[in-house]
């Protein structure tokens, strides 16, 4: 966004508000942090149960385990 509002004219700073550009680049950040954020928490999440679950299933029985790892 930064990159295209420099490529601007002088003439498009003077037609809009500098609050309402300020305005679009700061919601646009947001809305990119809130997409992005709960994907990394989502996806973390998932790897550490998956590990947890693997070592739980290990316990229960090894060649279950081994079996369906296999198929992954």
């Amino acid at each position: 966004i930064y990159q295209h509002y420099q490529k601007l004219s002088l003439g498009f700073y003077r037609r809009n508000n500098t609050g309402d550009l300020m305005n679009r680049a700061t919601e646009d950040v947001n809305r990119v942090r809130m997409y992005v954020g709960p994907a990394v928490m989502y996806t973390i999440n998932t790897f550490i149960r998956f590990a947890i679950v693997i070592v739980y299933m290990y316990t229960i029985s090894p060649r279950l385990t081994l079996y369906t790892l296999l198929l992954l």
